[in-house]
């Protein structure tokens, strides 16, 4: 009898736990979250990160929205041709092009900031804190 109601109470919490979990995850809104695909909303969210972190005028936040906006179009165009074996490369170009064009909008102070912002990133890995694999560069 004991072992009905242990099994029964463990099932009725692990029911309970599993239905928060859902809930939680359904109440952010149409592209907010880690896995969004929607081009506008990562941009600014990224754009977000940044301002805050880097204290940027309302000027730079405008620029910095461009420069995004214009790499994350690139980024899909080419992840939407198929080329696989020269979408890292390019990738990585478009990144450092991105890198640059932001680099050159920031005082020296923002631009400091923006590195160890970068670092931070790069230690964390691409998702989730995950590391990133080595690449041997």
């Amino acid at each position: 009898m004991k072992k009905q109601v242990l099994f029964v109470l463990l099932l009725t919490i692990g029911f309970t736990a599993s239905g928060f979990a859902q809930g939680f995850k359904a109440q952010l809104p149409p592209g907010e979250g880690p896995q969004s695909k929607d081009p506008v909303a990562m941009v600014a969210n990224r754009v977000d990160r940044l301002k805050g972190a880097l204290k940027l005028t309302p000027e730079q936040v405008t620029e910095i929205t461009a420069i995004m906006t214009q790499g994350t179009e690139q980024l899909m165009t080419l992840r939407n041709s198929g080329d696989r074996a020269n979408m890292r490369a390019q990738a990585r170009k478009i990144r450092m092009e991105q890198d640059s064009a932001i680099e050159a909008l920031l005082d020296k102070r923002q631009l400091k900031r923006y590195l160890n912002y970068k670092a931070r990133r790069n230690e964390r890995g691409p998702r989730g804190g995950q590391p990133r694999p080595d690449d041997g560069k």
